[in-house]
């Protein structure tokens, strides 16, 4: 994908967003949302920030545990930490495919195989939904809704598993692309990719994987919390139950409909479950799914911008790359 392609994606998504933003205004009337935010209890602000935060750095762990198991040596801890942020910036692209921009970057910089890199993208996606399916699961110990929607997840999580780990059927497609002009020059892609997901994809690697996955999103469900709080909720281990459960449907929901960074549905499954589960009135109800989207989405949308622009400044990256829009 041509770099000016990834850029009219990115406007699309932002220009979406902000019809989202304006649609949660409508709907929670316009002045009543403005009362909202006018008495929000701001002070738990920078702690809602902090938990997400808290998600990034244990996201960052799991993106270094991964490159380990995939032994790509060499990469800097800068390096390092600036691609992996850069994929946050691309997580409002259409079922964030810009997140390739990790492979790309790893690519151009030290030289590594995207077939080695491009499972890794692939693998965090599948480990956070695990963890998101867990993280839902506690909360489907007090509250009894979502469990078919669950079920039906934690098959395809299954089955997206056992694909990546069937060396049968990786075999069939690199052998079936070894048969097509158009493919047959990608077939050493294929094999180093398939080869590095059946390391990835282990028993193992996942459930540590998802265990890391299931402490960091819980730190923006708590988050979620917080925002409730800030909006006059009752305090208590109900509340932060329900927390857990909303926001963990809620970012499943924008996943499986494969909506850039989940917009619009996120929203909307967050203000709706506010006001069934918590009891928030409407206007709280769609202010508190403004405000965490605020400081989750685009808080690292903000952050990858900036370690993108970062890297784009490092000339010498371009350089390396005579075909770097291509590589997009």
């Amino acid at each position: 994908m041509k770099t000016s392609q990834l850029r009219n994606r990115i406007l699309l998504s932002v220009g979406l967003g902000l019809l989202v933003v304006a649609g949660l205004f409508l709907y929670g009337d316009v002045s009543k949302v403005g009362d909202s935010l006018r008495y929000f209890h701001w002070e738990y602000l920078p702690l809602i920030l902090a938990l997400t935060l808290f998600n990034y750095v244990l996201r960052f762990v799991k993106w270094t545990y991964y490159l380990k198991l995939s032994e790509i040596k060499g990469v800097p801890f800068t390096d390092s930490l600036l691609i992996f942020l850069s994929g946050l910036g691309m997580s409002i692209t259409p079922a964030k495919v810009g997140e390739w921009i990790k492979s790309y970057f790893l690519k151009v910089r030290h030289d590594v195989d995207p077939g080695k890199s491009a499972p890794i993208v692939i693998a965090e996606r599948v480990s956070d939904g695990v963890a998101m399916l867990l993280l839902a699961g506690i909360g489907l110990l007090f509250v009894d809704q979502g469990w078919v929607l669950l079920l039906i997840l934690a098959v395809l999580l299954l089955l997206t598993v056992a694909a990546f780990r069937n060396k049968t059927l990786a075999n069939a497609l690199v052998s079936f692309a070894n048969r097509l002009p158009l493919l047959k020059r990608h077939t050493g892609f294929l094999t180093t990719f398939f080869t590095s997901s059946q390391i990835l994809f282990s028993p193992g690697p996942v459930a540590f994987a998802a265990g890391i996955g299931l402490v960091s999103w819980f730190g923006e469900a708590v988050a979620l919390y917080y925002v409730f709080l800030g909006l006059g909720a009752e305090p208590g281990l109900e509340l932060l139950t329900e927390s857990i459960f909303i926001l963990s449907i809620s970012t499943m929901v924008g996943a499986v409909l494969l909506l850039p960074g989940g917009l619009g549905a996120a929203e909307t499954s967050i203000a709706g479950l506010g006001q069934e589960l918590v009891g928030l009135a409407r206007e709280a109800a769609a202010t508190g799914a403004l405000l965490i989207r605020i400081c989750t989405l685009w808080f690292g949308v903000g952050l990858g911008f900036i370690a993108i622009a970062m890297l784009a400044r490092r000339k010498d990256w371009w350089a390396q790359d005579p075909e770097g829009e291509e590589a997009l």
